[in-house]
């Protein structure tokens, strides 16, 4: 009796073992590991500020809550956040341009907004690559789509920068003829950054609405990168997006 007591303890004890050890492992597989978002300073979509840290930044925050899952941030310049969020399976990086030589490089989870691409100058309005084509110099971005795009029309006259003060100097000089980006991001930076404020922006016509993407790093696991599309997905339909476009652009951008 007493051996068939001690035999059935001990069974119950590697039963009761064994199910502690499926518990644990059902909760490792279950637990969500936590991200990283890697961004750059882009006045109106990535900011340094507790009260006003840009749309895209609110918008991560969103999805944040809504999937569960932890996401920290990070805001360094833009070419190295696109090289460490691809190199990460546990990275996002929003306001990204899905161009084809970055296609392989990371996970494309959704497209976040459109933002509108023109030439801004002080001289004459500049409306369209042709007419860019004639200018001295023509600035943009250094490592963006915008110096991409730039490039793709055939224009040689390009200035990049990565320097948003120098950059705005060189406008106001006149050593940079337009500049061609988005139009609410230079207009942000050229109201925070321009020495002469007589000087007034001309805009050219809207040559492009780019969708930029929410991404994920090259190697983000399938069901981490659903998990972010749904919640983006819920996060726009609740109309947030929209709210958040107003308070930074004073109108809706789809």
């Amino acid at each position: 009796m007493a051996l068939n007591y001690l035999r059935g303890l001990a069974i119950s004890v590697v039963l009761i073992g064994l199910a502690s050890l499926l518990g644990q492992s059902a909760q490792a597989q279950d637990k969500k590991p936590v991200l990283t978002m890697f961004g750059s300073e882009i006045p109106g979509y990535m900011m340094d500020s507790i009260t006003r840290p840009g749309i895209l930044i609110e918008l991560v925050r969103k999805v944040s809550a809504e999937s569960g899952y932890q996401i920290n941030y990070r805001l360094v310049p833009w070419p190295r956040a696109m090289k460490e969020a691809s190199a990460s399976p546990n990275a996002v990086i929003p306001g990204l341009s899905r161009l084809p030589n970055r296609e392989a490089n990371y996970t494309w989870i959704e497209p976040i907004i459109g933002a509108k691409s023109a030439f801004v100058s002080l001289g004459k309005k500049i409306n369209s690559f042709a007419e860019g084509r004639e200018l001295s110099a023509v600035g943009a971005w250094r490592g963006t789509s915008h110096e991409q795009e730039l490039k793709e029309n055939n224009i040689e006259n390009i200035l990049s920068f990565n320097n948003v003060k120098k950059s705005i100097k060189m406008i106001e000089m006149g050593r940079v003829k337009a500049w061609y980006g988005d139009v609410n991001e230079i207009l942000t930076r050229w109201n925070e950054n321009a020495v002469d404020k007589s000087l007034r922006l001309k805009f050219g016509k809207v040559l492009k609405v780019e969708h930029i993407w929410l991404a994920g790093g090259k190697g983000m696991p399938k069901k981490v990168a659903k998990d972010l599309r749904l919640a983006l997905k819920k996060v726009i339909k609740s109309g947030f997006r929209d709210e958040m476009s107003l308070k930074y652009f004073n109108y809706v951008v789809k």
